[in-house]
């Protein structure tokens, strides 16, 4: 299929994404928030390890290749959860074709020991577990994730950013004036507040 007809594909469909997105954590929207400005200073994802849930001994950054409307409704059912939430309404956003020719591919979804049986130690950071016979089901699918191995460097061109809402919107804009960071604000595609995709 040539490009455009898979663009063409690709904006027809509101189950298809050309940008696959980064959330950062953080235990409030302030350290969320600082965790970006970090992210965007350093212009560095850092791979997590075995405590970001990745198999075997590599490290990688996580992508979800979704729309943004379905982030939202993840997030807002992650919020009503008691235990402690995985993602913040904050990150980034990078394009697939991009990303993929940077090394990026979509995560194997399957149980752990039955993907190792079938794949190279080197590839096992692409596993998530997926387990439907459990009382406590394993199934993070509709994430729909992608990996890239190890950090990864990127430039602002490259990434649309994304804040909770206004608020932090206007925080973000004040924050690269204040900091005479207008090289951020100037150069990157844009800056999306997640309440207005639902609004």
């Amino acid at each position: 299929m040539n490009l455009d007809l898979w663009r063409n594909r690709i904006s027809n469909r509101t189950d298809l994404v050309a940008r696959i997105t980064h959330l950062t954590k953080g235990s409030s929207n302030e350290e969320a928030f600082e965790k970006l400005w970090k992210i965007l200073i350093d212009k560095m994802l850092i791979g997590s390890g075995k405590r970001g849930y990745i198999v075997g001994t590599e490290k990688a950054v996580c992508f979800q290749e979704v729309p943004l409307y379905s982030i939202v409704e993840n997030l807002l059912f992650e919020d009503t959860l008691d235990d402690k939430t995985r993602y913040s309404w904050f990150g980034l956003r990078f394009n697939k074709i991009q990303m993929y020719r940077n090394g990026a591919r979509p995560v194997l979804y399957g149980k752990t020991e039955e993907l190792k049986t079938v794949l190279n130690p080197k590839d096992y950071w692409r596993i998530v577990d997926l387990d439907l016979e459990k009382t406590d089901v394993v199934d993070w699918s509709h994430e729909r994730e992608w990996r890239i191995l190890g950090d990864f460097q990127f430039e602002y061109n490259d990434i649309e950013v994304i804040v909770r809402d206004d608020y932090y919107y206007q925080k973000f804009v004040n924050r690269c004036i204040k900091e005479e960071r207008m090289d951020i604000l100037c150069t990157v595609h844009g800056v999306i507040p997640l309440n207005t995709v639902i609004s």
